[in-house]
């Protein structure tokens, strides 16, 4: 059911399954729904504690960064 719902690849890095492990089943720790399936690294990336406001927060930053970068090339 899981891949025939969310495909057979993570749904962030776009990873199959290897030959070593299989892809994790994601659900949301609040509500118990399922999110779909991620491979081991980003499942573990991806904590509870993550929240969308705080990836947001987190692309402006690495983006600053990048901007500091290329001005000082």
């Amino acid at each position: 059911m899981w891949v025939e719902r969310f495909g057979e690849v993570c749904g962030i890095c776009g990873r199959g399954p290897s030959s070593r492990r299989r892809l994790d089943r994601d659900h949301c720790h609040k509500s118990g729904l399922a999110r779909g399936i991620l491979c081991h690294a980003c499942n573990r990336a991806l904590t509870a504690t993550v929240t969308r406001e705080w990836m947001v927060a987190a692309i402006s930053y690495l983006d600053r960064f990048a901007e500091s970068q290329e001005e000082a090339a």
